[in-house]
């Protein structure tokens, strides 16, 4: 439905409250995520990792992945590593139990950028529009161990704000790119109609109203593809879907321009909406390049964490094509002491992660 109104997450912090520089993160002073219960097999809410190296040098970048329970949920997540060789890959370990309400009720993700006040070491974000940010995006993930009763959509989120500084910036708009449901997208209320071709592919649209409580994003662009891809996408450009928008706003409803050039791309994640259940889904690696250059540092390998008890199937552990021989250094976990090295607002312009 064109112009409805939809519920979208709040920007809460997927840490504990901490205003301190944590191994390159900057974090602000923020409310922690809801709590899950996490086993002793390795189970968190939340981990410092790192997305994969891509061919040409770039990637690396550190990332957050988080539990990121704020529709009321319980999830919790079982990280397998936090060096890039892992590349951000995380597997739902329990099955959360939040009864179904239409809503979703999570979105374990793995992410790099500015939000809800903390912001990733270099990760070339904020990205102003008039520069054209142009991310090109690998993610490969399995749904095929999901619980049977699982409602979820799998999706990759870019997140935009009028502020271009400060770890905690406004959101004004979001662009949503759905690359599967559990079910249809129809059922969810997601994109289903108005296919357009972007970046060689199909996909349906769906321009929104965002209804958030806390102001969240005055406006919402959905993108879902016709047919879904069977376990990832590689080298999607991002940057055609921004580009899109800004070229066809002005036949949406509400206005146009919601992208204007002074406004920052702030934040890209890659994950599951949980609607229900969701215990088995696993991100497999992510990789992102075209936000500027990394210079990682080679170190020991790394060495996952125990695998946890309520694994469904094999600990996911990616190894894309395109992955590097070196391996940068290993991101401390959250129970490190942190230490104040950095500066607490992130550059306005684009950055090497």
């Amino acid at each position: 439905m064109v112009g409805g109104l939809r519920v979208r997450k709040p920007f809460v912090a997927v840490v504990a409250a901490l205003a301190v520089s944590f191994g390159g993160l900057l974090v602000g002073t923020a409310a922690p995520a809801m709590a899950a219960s996490c086993d002793s097999g390795g189970g968190t809410n939340w981990s410092i990792t790192h997305l994969g190296p891509n061919s040409d040098g770039s990637g690396s970048k550190q990332a957050v992945t988080t539990a990121n329970n704020w529709g009321g949920d319980n999830a919790c997540l079982f990280v397998p590593g936090s060096t890039d060789a892992f590349a951000g890959s995380f597997l739902v370990e329990n099955q959360p139990s939040a009864a179904y309400n239409g809503n979703v009720l999570a979105f374990p993700d793995t992410n790099i950028g500015c939000e809800g006040g903390y912001c990733t070491w270099k990760s070339g974000l904020p990205a102003q529009m008039s520069a054209s940010p142009n991310p090109v995006l690998s993610w490969t993930y399995s749904t095929a161990n999901a619980a049977p009763d699982s409602r979820y959509d799998v999706l990759i989120d870019n997140e935009f704000s009028a502020a271009c500084s400060g770890t905690n910036p406004a959101p004004n708009a979001n662009i949503a790119i759905y690359l599967g449901v559990s079910s249809s997208y129809t059922k969810l209320g997601l994109a289903s109609t108005n296919p357009v071709l972007i970046d060689g592919q199909l996909w349906y649209t769906l321009h929104v109203r965002d209804s958030a409580a806390n102001g969240g994003y005055n406006y919402k662009t959905e993108f879902s593809a016709v047919n879904p891809p069977s376990g990832g996408v590689s080298g999607l450009d991002l940057g055609a879907f921004y580009t899109w928008v800004g070229n066809n706003d002005a036949s949406w409803d509400y206005g146009s321009n919601y992208l204007p050039p002074a406004d920052c791309l702030q934040n890209i994640g890659t994950g599951f909406e949980l609607w229900r259940d969701g215990f088995g889904l696993a991100s497999t690696g992510t990789w992102i390049s075209g936000l500027g250059p990394v210079t990682a540092t080679p170190s020991a390998s790394p060495s996952p964490t125990a695998t946890p008890s309520s694994t469904p199937s094999a600990t996911p552990t990616p190894s894309p094509a395109d992955s590097a021989t070196s391996t940068p250094t290993p991101a401390p976990s959250p129970t490190d002491t942190p230490t104040d090295t950095s500066s607490p607002t992130p550059s306005a312009s684009p950055t090497s992660s």
